[in-house]
This record gives structure tokens, sequence and C-alpha cells, in this order.
């Protein structure tokens, strides 16, 4: 440590913190010194936020209020100490803070040139957990693979695995289980292949089906042993959206972006590994002809003749119609088992007089 003046806080106070009264240092950071070289403010790693270069489309709501108003609420952070506990500086004197809540406040106030308040305290990491749970439901909601890293850290502090209905219970805000699993998939993804989420420009944009989509892509490739090939992709000039001629994004797509341009990263990646969905036809489902398919699903009423149900799915002319409430009678009235009826025979008489039409 050099003799260099320790940078001050503002003010010094108690504060009450996740239903806890707690120590903490306020601090007033000018935009110079948010953009020295010098680094001193940087994520949690209990924090689930993701940044990259292009936090501003993702912040953009974000940073036209901060430019109009600047930083409404403080950010709270705690303190980076050595093994005894002493606040660690950096050369420059000034102290460094891992921030627990406030990451996007914090990208915002760099770009849009404004201060950048931060409450900081000595959180351990049950209590810094605790004041992200909290953010979490009151700020804008986790991406996908947000809450993926989020439920990794949860489970990290209940030292065990936890199963979705858990996670939903220990969250502490709303998400439902098919959320949650949808997580995870992200989270397996970005832990075996990172490349296939940097070529996404705004994490915060990609949902449930492109998770599914990429998941999809990179079961098929491995497959068919072109998960390499897909790799290398991911890292090529065609995902450079700033920097080359090449890119599958254009500066005009990137400044209106939305969820839909996902659709043309994931087509993109498609075509190079050539996938193919393969479809599989529901084990219930019956094609009697290009006109007539049925499906026997499970019956949801309580019935006594049977357990399950006919659904049936019919593009047909009025005759043609007749002649199917016609035959389906037959089939479902009382009297069916009579010597009268020839099922057999009347199925055959059936499908003639469609076929006929």
């Amino acid at each position: 440590m050099t003799n260099t003046t320790q940078h001050q806080p503002k003010a010094l106070f108690s504060k009450k913190i996740v239903n806890k009264s707690m120590k903490v240092m306020l601090y007033d950071f000018s935009s110079e010194q948010l953009k020295t070289e010098e680094v001193f403010i940087e994520a949690d790693s209990l924090n689930p936020r993701i940044k990259n270069e292009y936090d501003q489309l993702s912040n953009e709501d974000l940073e036209q209020q901060i430019l109009r108003n600047g930083q409404i609420s403080d950010a709270i952070g705690r303190f980076v100490t050595d093994e005894a506990g002493v606040i660690q500086y950096n050369e420059n004197g000034m102290p460094l803070i891992s921030i627990l809540d406030g990451l996007r406040r914090f990208s915002s106030c760099v770009r849009m040139n404004r201060n950048y308040s931060i409450i900081v305290g000595f959180f351990n990491d049950i209590e810094a957990q605790e004041i992200i749970n909290s953010a979490v439901n009151s700020q804008q909601d986790l991406s996908n693979l947000e809450l993926g890293f989020h439920i990794d850290n949860i489970e990290q502090s209940q030292t065990r695995l936890l199963d979705n209905k858990e996670i939903v219970q220990l969250l502490g805000y709303e998400k439902s289980r098919q959320a949650v699993s949808s997580a995870r998939k992200a989270l397996w993804i970005h832990r075996q292949y990172p490349t296939l989420f940097n070529i996404f420009p705004v994490a915060s944009l990609v949902g449930k089906s492109t998770i599914n989509k990429v998941n999809e892509l990179v079961k098929f490739a491995q497959d068919s042993h072109q998960i390499e090939k897909l790799i290398e992709f991911s890292k090529s000039s065609a995902f450079e959206y700033n920097d080359s001629d090449d890119s599958i994004l254009s500066p005009n797509d990137l400044i209106e972006f939305d969820s839909k341009k996902n659709k043309v990263i994931t087509n993109a990646l498609a075509e190079r590994v050539g996938f193919i969905k393969v479809t599989t036809k529901k084990s219930g489902d019956i094609e009697v002809n290009k006109h007539v398919s049925f499906s026997v699903k499970e019956n949801t009423k309580s019935s006594p003749r049977s357990q399950h149900t006919i659904v049936i799915e019919a593009d047909l002319k009025d005759e043609e119609r007749v002649l199917t409430e016609r035959f389906l009678k037959i089939l479902t009235e009382s009297n069916q088992d009579s010597s009268e009826y020839d099922i057999t025979e009347q199925f055959e008489l059936f499908l003639r007089r469609i076929e006929r039409n």
C-alpha cells in the first residue's frame, strides 16, 4: 500500500437492510473516478447479474432515467477485505468494493457520465445473499442464465442440490418450476459452452424458447459429432457485431434489438450444423386417411364405459360430416354390441363413402 490518501466515505451511519440494522458507509464516486483504469468497483461473486459490452441495449430504459434525473436510489455493496477484515484499497486510494445490488445502475452511470452512490458494509456471504435475494424481486427480473447463477449460489449456500419445488420456495419471489428448469438448462449450456451465450447481445432477452433451441442444437451437434464445429462458428466474425462486415446482425439490428433477433442467431447456428428437428407422432394419434384422424387420450371425466376418450379431428364437407357423425353414433350408442351392427362392415362402408367423395 502506497502513501496515497484514502478516499473517504460521504457518511457513516446505521441502516436497516433485510430487516437488520447494519453499520454502513455511503460513498459518492464521480464519473471521472469511475472511468479510471484502476478498477475498484466490480460485481460481487454472488451477484447473478451479467455485464457485457452490449449493456446499453438492455439498460436503455434505466440510462434514460439516469440521464434525466441522475441515480435515484443508492446501490448496495460490501468491502473487499484481507484476512483480518481490513478494507483493501487500490494504488489511487480507492476502496475495493463488490456490488451486491446496483450493477445495472453502475453500468448506466459510467456510460451516462453521472455520479454513482453506493452504501457499503462488512457483509458476510449469508447477509450478502439475503441482500441479493431481496433486491432481485424489486429490480428488473433476472434472465434465464442470471436466474441459473442465482439458483447455483443458493444451492452452494445450502450445500446440496435442491429440487425445483424447493428452489421456487427459497427464491423469495414468484417463479414457476418451468422457469427454474429453463434456468438450470441455461446454466449447464453456459458452463459447457460459454461462447454460445456470448453471441447473444442482450442476455436479459434470452428467454425460454431461445434456451430450448440452443439446447436442441447442442444435443444435435453432440450426437452428430459436430459440437467442435458449432463452437468454432460461435467464435467467428459472424458474431462480432461491432467490428465485422460479416456479422449476421447489422448496426441497425442492434439499435432496434428485440427478442426476435435471437432467432436470427439460432437459425445461423442451426444452418451451420445442418440441424433437423426430429418430430415424433404422439403415440395416441391415428391417421385414418387424408380427411380424418383421431387420437385416444386419457378420459378426464368419470365414466363407467371407458377410461379413455376419442377425439376426432377432420376436414370434411357437409356430406362427409353427416357420414362421420352417423358412424360415430353407431360406435358410441349402447346398442353397438347388438348383432344388428357389424362394426367392421360399417367402418369399411364409411371409408369407401368418404374416399369416393
